[in-house]
């Protein structure tokens, strides 16, 4: 079986953002200066078994690094919401998942004194702009309704927001610190217009960047897969013009997973149109079929008749041709 869009658009990004390249450049650029100059960022490992429990299911747009945080561990927990639609649960969604990662983090390490810092960040590009709330109380109770003896009762979870939504190309292209994660956030805020064709020939410059970055030839290819699957108009020939302005080999273009795809779903599109033409072409033999044995029942046939043949459904007309012979009048048969 084959695996659904959403399944695949899920797949890609996550493979995008597990790059620790474009993680660095992601967190560096997102994340407070003042949190970004204590975390160590060389020291990024992804730890996506810390996300994984039965109870809760897993979402393959979670992403979670492990880091140091003034050189004690601390996690990055990376949520990519990209639902059309904004989920107004998400603190109680991160509480639930850091709750997940502290259990994890103290099965490994029983002897801890301290659990360990978890930063929860939102990366959306919902068609809405983000109105959840960002505090958990707030789905509580009204901090103005609540007695002032339970406001510090209530947990606390709040998260940082990144919503593409209300950013514009220009802020992207001067916030982001590397030519493949502009290109990604870029192409992640705009997936839905139809110009889209039209926007990546404008970026050249920054496909052929991404290609000269350590990881640039893979970044590419899961970038072309993401087109192929996110955007339902793309084409061979645009995925080839893309390939081409990141100066990628076109033999590389043609075996890549992006072409198959693509390749695969023109093929269902002409063997839908043959059989669309197959289906046409035998109902218009039926058609034919009804008026001749009209005319040898009831000739000569009015012009009404002809008209009510012409605009009758495949249906009607296999009910009229188990009909025709037994039908005592045209009338019987046609009205």
């Amino acid at each position: 079986m084959k695996p659904s869009t959403s399944q695949v658009h899920d797949s890609v990004i996550r493979a995008l953002f597990e790059s620790p390249d474009v993680a660095r450049a992601f967190f560096s650029t997102f994340l407070p200066p003042e949190l970004v100059k204590r975390l160590d960022m060389s020291t990024l490992e992804a730890r996506p078994d810390h996300l994984v429990d039965p109870r809760l299911g897993w979402c393959a747009t979670d992403i979670l690094y492990q880091t140091t945080l003034d050189q004690l561990p601390a996690y990055l927990y990376l949520l990519l919401e990209h639902q059309s639609s904004v989920d107004g649960w998400m603190p109680y969604r991160f509480l639930r998942r850091t709750d997940l990662i502290w259990a994890k983090t103290l099965a490994e390490e029983p002897g801890r004194k301290r659990l360990p810092v978890v930063v929860p960040i939102v990366l959306t590009h919902a068609r809405e702009s983000w109105w959840a709330p960002t505090e958990l109380q707030d789905l509580v109770l009204d901090a103005t309704e609540m007695p002032a003896c339970l406001r510090d009762k209530v947990p606390r979870q709040s998260y940082f927001v990144f919503d593409l939504t209300g950013m514009t190309d220009g802020q992207i292209v001067s916030m982001a610190a590397t030519a493949s994660l502009r290109l990604f956030l870029l192409i992640l805020r705009n997936v839905r217009d139809p110009n889209l064709g039209g926007m990546l020939r404008t970026w050249h410059a920054l496909l052929g960047q991404v290609m000269k970055e350590p990881s640039g030839l893979r970044l590419m290819e899961l970038l072309l897969t993401y087109l192929a699957k996110a955007v339902p108009t793309m084409t061979q020939e645009t995925l080839m013009q893309v390939g081409e302005m990141a100066g990628m080999d076109p033999e590389l273009v043609e075996g890549s997973l992006a072409w198959r795809w693509l390749e695969e779903g023109r093929e269902e599109g002409r063997e839908k149109g043959r059989e669309e033409g197959r289906e046409e072409g035998r109902e218009e033999g039926t058609r034919q079929a009804v008026l001749r044995l009209l005319a040898m029942r009831f000739a000569p046939l009015p012009a009404w008749a002809h008209d009510r043949v012409s605009e009758a459904s495949s249906k009607e007309l296999n009910q009229w041709l188990d009909r025709i012979m037994s039908a005592e009048s045209l009338e019987d048969l046609l009205g």
